[in-house]
């Protein structure tokens, strides 16, 4: 069985390495650069299901607790319900 990891060099900007390592609060460089990988993966198959969901939703996707009434105490931002709109424009 062939081993998952191989050593590869590569030409890095060490600013953005270093960058990313801070915001990513990795410890190595290895480790910030696995976690970038999976990070951008994640990112494209989170398109993918937000664009099927779009298309499956014909364009519109709503908050299903967005007529619920609020007591007043219910209005900071970490519990407030939004209503969401996604453009039909967004399927392709």
């Amino acid at each position: 069985m062939a081993s998952r990891f191989q050593r590869k060099n590569y030409r890095i900007d060490t600013t953005k390495l270093n960058r990313t390592r801070k915001i990513l609060g990795t410890r190595t460089e290895t480790e910030t650069i696995h976690r970038a990988l999976d990070l951008g993966a994640d990112e494209v198959e989170l398109a993918k299901a937000l664009k099927d969901l779009v298309v499956k939703g014909r364009g519109q996707i709503e908050d299903i607790d967005a007529d619920r009434s609020l007591s007043s105490t219910d209005h900071d931002q970490s519990t407030c319900v939004s209503r969401f709109l996604v453009s039909s424009s967004l399927r392709g």
